[in-house]
């Protein structure tokens, strides 16, 4: 491991795939990752993930999150569901891309809301415990409703450098916000370095690489309006920073831990090993 000045700038989890996130100050560890990182997701008609790349209102809700409760608001329009109900409830068999399992459906009173917002029929599902989804990496590790993998690692100085390209083409910089990443670090030195690490150190936890992160349309949504403008940010990483095969644009950089139990705080120095 290399001692460095890199450190932890910000955490977020994403309650509900392809919500908006909540910026915490620790992260909490479960065997699927951040604790209550996509543990519910919108479904439509067909039982499949609803995400930004079908709806870019998704992008619109704001939410709240406790032991308790999780609260949905939407321009101003407040919705909240307790966390009680849920053992009663009956199943859906749900998917996220290929892989279908029984899912908790969160009831009608939430499906009506979401669906209401989203001006299209949906409901909003949720993992349990014996939620059985791996990654497809070579950890196998649990995941729960996330695209890929367990945890998503980016940095301010790759940041930094994608807006000052944006800024020297005509268009304006972007917030790292598009990137839904949960750890975010600062101190890298240059862009992108966080891509060539195998593995990290944070506090007692270790991460280990999984792959770039390849990115989609959803990176050119604005997640304050759910505008989307144009694909210069794809097309900007797709020339300087592609994922592993070469097949298209990547930003951010997967990992995932071997323990089902930690803590990460904003501030936490990383160490790290690189690629030889």
């Amino acid at each position: 491991m290399l001692h460095t000045n890199v450190v932890v700038d910000s955490l977020y989890i994403y309650p509900v795939k392809s919500m908006s996130g909540i910026q915490v100050s620790q992260m909490k560890l479960d065997k699927y990752g951040p604790s209550y990182d996509r543990n519910w997701m919108v479904i439509d008609e067909k039982c499949n993930a609803l995400t930004q790349r079908q709806n870019k209102r998704l992008a619109l809700f704001k939410l709240n999150l406790s032991d308790e409760f999780i609260e949905f608001n939407f321009n101003n329009s407040v919705f909240r569901l307790t966390h009680s109900p849920y053992v009663n409830n009956q199943r859906i068999l749900a998917k996220v891309w290929a892989f279908g399992e029984e899912l908790i459906d969160c009831g009608e009173e939430v499906a009506q809301f979401l669906s209401s917002c989203l001006n299209q029929k949906c409901r909003l599902v949720k993992i349990d415990i014996n939620y059985s989804r791996r990654s497809s990496g070579e950890n196998n590790r649990h995941i729960s409703l996330v695209d890929s993998r367990q945890f998503l690692l980016t940095s301010i100085e790759s940041l930094e450098w994608l807006n000052d390209k944006l800024v020297v083409n005509g268009s304006d910089p972007v917030l790292m916000n598009r990137f839904r990443p949960n750890i975010v670090l600062s101190g890298v030195g240059n862009a992108f370095y966080e891509n060539c690490w195998q593995s990290m150190l944070i506090g007692n936890l270790i991460f280990h690489r999984e792959k770039a992160c390849g990115r989609c349309l959803v990176i050119t949504i604005n997640q304050e309006t759910a505008e989307q403008r144009d694909n210069l940010p794809l097309k900007i990483l797709a020339k300087y920073n592609r994922d592993d095969n070469n097949k298209c644009a990547a930003f951010g950089t997967y990992f995932s831990s071997f323990l089902d139990a930690g803590e990460v705080f904003i501030g936490d120095k990383v160490l790290f090993e690189c690629k030889i």
